[in-house]
């Protein structure tokens, strides 16, 4: 591709880029706004960020002015491809989730071409990576008998997920959830625990994992029969006991409404609250790379203010 052709499809594609920013500005606004267009919204804005940020790429590659653009793009579009294709092994993307795959691939390719010869383009790529990774890898860790809810009375140290979680208070500074490390527990041979009402015998020494059913096939085995009095005295399995304070969760209002904030990497949503105050309905989702967005986002206005002040330099 000769310059003077390149530098035409370079200012369609900033005229196109200006002017689809400007549109997707408005969709994200009837967002916030109108609550019946949330949901379809939702998707039309993402659909419009993966396009902006195709452009985003395409544009820094014209403006590189190389000789090698096409081989670079394809490398770039090969190296997004493999990315997703990971992602897609460690997570098994749902039919819900393709739009947010389809922002993981083009900020990728956004950031490959950007790289650092424009690090607000980059900055941007990388919040898109950041976001779209940390909802496909969203994981709800409050399970209780197959629900995404888990019910915590007061005083109640119980295991979430990758956490103990311990319902410390609730008074007039707010709802204190407090959160744990798990310390794996050790189980020996011949040892007998109950699970969903099932008796089983461990094979072998081992220490646990998250899940039983990690450990199921290697280590357990199912006792068929067993007497009533043995089995009311069988510990239920654990997988671990309370290790060290990670963090706590303080809900400032007293409210049995719908609210949550983030600690650390957990969003924890207060969904219902007793009328003494001594039992709520909790649902934690553990959250991965939420850190990659703040450093994103910290590198834009960095950029920004870089740019800004380099204008006023030259006026």
């Amino acid at each position: 591709m000769d310059r003077v052709h390149e530098k035409g499809l370079l200012e369609i594609l900033k005229f196109l880029e200006k002017y689809l920013l400007i549109f997707t500005g408005v969709i994200f606004v009837g967002v916030l706004i109108i609550t019946s267009f949330e949901d379809f919204g939702g998707r039309l804005l993402l659909a419009h960020v993966v396009l902006l940020l195709l452009m985003s790429g395409l544009i820094a590659s014209l403006e590189k002015n190389g000789d090698d653009i096409g081989i670079n793009n394809v490398i770039a579009l090969l190296a997004s491809f493999i990315c997703l294709v990971f992602v897609y092994y460690w997570h098994s993307l749902q039919p819900h989730e393709y739009l947010l795959a389809g922002v993981l691939f083009a900020s990728l390719f956004s950031a490959i071409m950007a790289r650092w010869h424009d690090a607000l383009r980059l900055s941007v790529a990388i919040i898109a990576w950041g976001y779209a990774y940390t909802n496909i890898g969203t994981e709800i860790i409050s399970h209780s008998n197959h629900k995404p809810e888990l019910i915590l009375e007061l005083g109640d140290t119980v295991s979430m997920g990758p956490y103990f979680a311990s319902f410390i208070e609730n008074d007039d500074e707010g709802i204190k959830v407090e959160y744990f490390d798990v310390v794996p527990r050790f189980y020996k041979k011949g040892s007998h625990v109950k699970v969903d009402d099932m008796i089983f015998r461990s094979k072998g020494n081992h220490y646990t994992s998250m899940d039983f059913l990690i450990d199921l096939e290697e280590y357990w085995t199912l006792v068929p029969m067993i007497d009533e009095v043995k089995k009311l005295k069988t510990d239920v399995w654990s997988n671990g006991t309370v290790g060290e304070k990670r963090f706590e969760f303080t809900n400032l209002y007293n409210e049995s409404s719908k609210r949550w904030t983030i600690a650390y990497d957990v969003k924890n949503e207060i969904l219902a609250e007793s009328a003494d105050g001594k039992m709520i309905i909790i649902r934690a989702t553990k959250l991965p790379l939420t850190i990659v967005i703040l450093l994103g986002g910290l590198m834009f206005f960095i950029s920004l203010s870089i740019r800004i002040f380099k204008t006023h330099l030259k006026q």
